[in-house]
């Protein structure tokens, strides 16, 4: 099969950027010819590429959307598979000449600024369903920038998103979590599929026949206070407790938020303990890397803290 892999950026540092980084390999050694279609300039840098140096691409802002499409025409997909596209009309274009399987790695067309949570008093989920009525509360609940105009332009982004919805062949989510969000917003149950990410292979010379161990919890990438790394230590502690283990949690970010996870860690019975300019190596390969979100997606949103559990947690930040 001949697939073309759409996505904003042929290379960058986020979660989609590993998915696809791993996806695009497998599907070629699987046999499949693939091909990218990106919107920012192939120039621009990142520490992930989302598809080996070789591979068919061509990119909108690199020879314009009317071009790239037809560069597409020639490659001559039979199945598209769009991930995050910041600009919409490449997604439109796609929808109109081939079959485009739509990956929602977050609540676009679901949610004014995405967050699908509100700011204040405190953070807190929001159930709201996509609409004019979400403009009343976007600024004084804080959901997004503190800007009427970046409000205005992000519901008309969102609104053009949801207008996609039934024009992709299929929509595909990473959890049942998400899969409600859309078919709370209206889209036909058969033509939303939850599929879960996959880690890499085990690696080369790992021994699970060892007997228990230790379990590393490795926490690396942007962190914000919506991607809840208190709640990944509550959840990490009632593990402990279930598995009769040791759970080590790392924490490696950029920025740890101002509120984060100390307000609950005493009550988890954890200490946090915060090495400031250094990066931390688990002691041994870390079993699970996570990149938990407060909305649901990565995260059981039923974890309840542990009694005194055997958790210890590391906290490490490149920039304070």
């Amino acid at each position: 099969m001949r697939i073309l892999i759409a996505n904003e950026a042929l290379s960058g540092g986020g979660g989609v950027e590993t998915y696809l980084a791993t996806l695009v390999p497998a599907l070629l050694a699987a046999g499949h010819e693939v091909g990218v279609l990106h919107d920012n300039p192939a120039s621009e840098g990142g520490p992930q590429r989302i598809a080996p140096e070789g591979t068919w691409s061509t990119g909108v802002q690199d020879e314009g959307l009317d071009e790239a499409i037809a560069r597409v025409r020639g490659f001559a997909p039979d199945a598209c598979y769009s991930h995050n596209m910041r600009t919409l009309a490449i997604d439109a274009r796609l929808v109109a000449e081939w079959p485009v399987v739509k990956f929602m790695h977050g609540h676009f067309g679901t949610c004014v600024s995405g967050q699908k949570a509100f700011g204040f008093p405190a953070i807190v989920g929001c159930t709201r369903s996509f609409g004019p009525g979400c403009l009343a509360h976007y600024l004084p609940r804080r959901c997004g920038q503190a800007n009427p105009l970046v409000m205005m332009r992000e519901y008309r982004w969102g609104s053009e998103q949801r207008s996609l919805f039934d024009r992709y062949r299929a929509i595909v989510v990473a959890s049942r979590f998400m899969r409600d969000e859309y078919l709370a917003a209206g889209v036909a149950p058969d033509h939303v599929h939850a599929i879960p990410l996959f880690a890499p292979p085990h690696a080369a010379g790992a021994r699970p026949d060892e007997g228990p161990r230790p379990i590393d919890v490795l926490f690396l990438g942007r962190m914000t206070r919506l991607k809840g790394p208190d709640v990944l230590v509550e959840a990490a502690g009632h593990a402990s407790a279930r598995l009769g283990r040791r759970l080590s949690v790392v924490f490696a970010w950029a920025r740890w938020p101002r509120h984060g996870a100390s307000t609950r860690g005493s009550r988890a019975g954890w200490r946090l303990r915060s090495a400031i300019g250094c990066c931390a190596t688990p002691r041994s390969s870390p079993s699970r890397a996570v990149g938990p979100s407060r909305s649901g997606s990565s995260v059981s949103k039923g974890a309840s803290s542990a009694r005194r559990p055997s958790l210890s947690t590391r906290a490490v930040s490149r920039s304070g």
